[in-house]
């Protein structure tokens, strides 16, 4: 085997990133189907090739798959789960660029994790385009908060289902115009 560069280490060997024990700590099991497979090999993918986005993104998957294995609370869940969507936003903005279908895709998939295993735990979207409103979202520019529209998502908001009107727990953190 040919010596590495200092701080860097060989590729892996298979085609995963990761060895399969790993893996089953780290994916949720809707990451083995459609569409979120292909997400699963895209970031892993990318994690060979160095990318340190898709790598916080895939620390950030685990952490919520590890907190719901535990049957964490739920306000942990919908910490881990708005670590993911800054983590995942950022991922696709700056190596994937694919805003809005890893919004939709993910959403969905999460969603429907989260309502078949009883966790009373709501996925909102905030989509380029969408009005603002403070009752569910934040400016990342606090001088834009005057500001009308959404013109990028950088996290979901995450609302507790548990009450009568659902209470939002992490707001979506956007930037305006």
């Amino acid at each position: 085997e040919a010596p590495q560069p200092a701080g860097q280490r060989p590729a892996p060997h298979n085609e995963n990133c990761c060895p399969a024990g790993f893996n089953d700590l780290v994916w949720p099991p809707f990451f083995e189907n459609a569409p979120m497979n292909r997400w699963r090999q895209e970031i892993e993918t990318n994690i060979a090739a160095g990318d340190s986005a898709a790598l916080d993104v895939l620390l950030a998957v685990g952490r919520f798959n590890s907190m719901v294995r535990k049957q964490g609370s739920r306000r942990k869940v919908a910490e881990t789960l708005y670590c993911i969507s800054e983590e995942a936003c950022l991922y696709c903005d700056r190596s994937i660029g694919a805003g809005s279908q890893f919004a939709y895709e993910w959403r969905a998939a999460f969603q429907d994790f989260l309502d078949s295993s009883g966790i009373k735990l709501e996925i909102v979207l905030a989509l380029e385009r969408t009005p603002f409103d403070m009752d569910w979202m934040v400016a990342d520019d606090p001088q834009s908060t005057g500001r009308s529209y959404v013109t990028k998502p950088l996290s979901w908001a995450i609302r507790d289902k548990t009450t009568p009107v659902p209470r939002v727990l992490h707001h979506a953190r956007v930037t305006t115009a």
